[in-house]
């Protein structure tokens, strides 16, 4: 998750605003911030399409709520992932 964010920030296309839907839709996310900021020239994308492909080949990636963006660095939010383990049994 960490490789994507990093990834996401090499573009300089803006701030993570959800690392999930960065995830699991990486083309829209980035489509949507070109039109945001206005970019005349496309950064390269596909080091971040490649991240996001191999990340979802982890099961808990794409899982919603249990990583979050704190100062440029994704840490895993201790509440949501005991909260998502104690629903689930």
């Amino acid at each position: 998750m960490q490789k994507i964010l990093n990834e996401w920030l090499a573009l300089e296309l803006g701030p993570c605003m959800g690392l999930n839907d960065l995830i699991l839709r990486p083309h829209a996310v980035y489509e949507k911030a070109l039109i945001t900021q206005k970019y005349k020239a496309k950064p390269d994308p596909s080091s971040l399409y490649s991240a996001c492909k191999k990340a979802l080949q982890l099961p808990y990636c794409a899982m919603y709520g249990i990583f979050i963006v704190n100062d440029d660095l994704v840490e895993i939010d201790a509440e949501s992932l005991l909260e998502l383990f104690i629903n689930t049994k």
